[in-house]
């Protein structure tokens, strides 16, 4: 609950600041028009916190991994100084919402829901990805940037990530970790994951801590993985 009141204060204390606490704008709406406007760029960050994801073959374990490439993407975006807005998402049986879309200046506020995800419950992917869908239903500029770890072999209805790119106007790049790509659903995956113009699938099996770090980087400064994942 102190997590989720720091982020209520800093809305509230942006809100006054951005549109000057405007009459006739409900408190919902404005921070509706400040979070889901068109000036910022959006980022949701999916992250499997299923049992499996407690295994220790990504030092020191595949959920800190997955955390510590999450963090190093907020940072990253920091750093080249955009105008984002970050949410965290994580998922087992179902799928919760670790950080609402938060705008980057309040980096510390997202650091620390990502933080806080621990382990819980199976491979329910689509639960992480109908949060997100949720969570752009309430913006009038769809567009964002979808970050979608696991390491399961987990289901989802095709219509889902099919809705976020097609209606939502979403990008969504997927990550496959463990100890192959056999111990994920790689087919599903690819079929999840976004195929730019050229062919190019935006799914990427990832098989330790560092270069996973390394790909949340790229996938920060707008590097697309062209491997041969095609």
């Amino acid at each position: 609950m102190n997590f989720l009141r720091k982020i209520q204060t800093f809305n509230t204390w942006f809100e006054v600041k951005t549109l000057g606490g405007r009459p006739g704008i409900s408190q919902a709406g404005r921070q509706a028009e400040i979070l889901c406007g068109s000036t910022f760029t959006k980022s949701i960050i999916i992250i499997d916190r299923s049992g499996s994801m407690n295994r220790k073959d990504y030092s020191p374990s595949r959920l800190q991994a997955a955390k510590d490439a999450a963090v190093e993407y907020v940072m990253t975006l920091v750093e080249q100084k955009t105008k984002s807005q970050i949410a965290v998402i994580s998922f087992g049986d179902d799928a919760e919402l670790a950080v609402p879309l938060t705008v980057i200046n309040s980096c510390q506020l997202i650091v620390n829901g990502i933080r806080s995800i621990s382990i819980n419950g199976y491979t329910n992917i689509a639960a992480g990805l109908t949060q997100a869908m949720e969570l752009l239903a309430r913006c009038s500029d769809k567009h964002s940037q979808i970050i979608l770890l696991t390491d399961g072999y987990g289901s989802c209805n095709l219509s889902i990530p099919e809705k976020l790119k097609r209606e939502y106007k979403a990008t969504i790049d997927v990550i496959g970790i463990g100890g192959s790509p056999n111990d994920v659903n790689e087919s599903l995956l690819r079929q999840i994951a976004t195929t730019d113009p050229d062919g190019t699938i935006r799914y990427r099996f990832i098989k330790d801590a560092h270069m996973l770090k390394q790909h949340y980087h790229q996938l920060a400064t707008g590097l697309v993985w062209k491997g041969s994942n095609r």
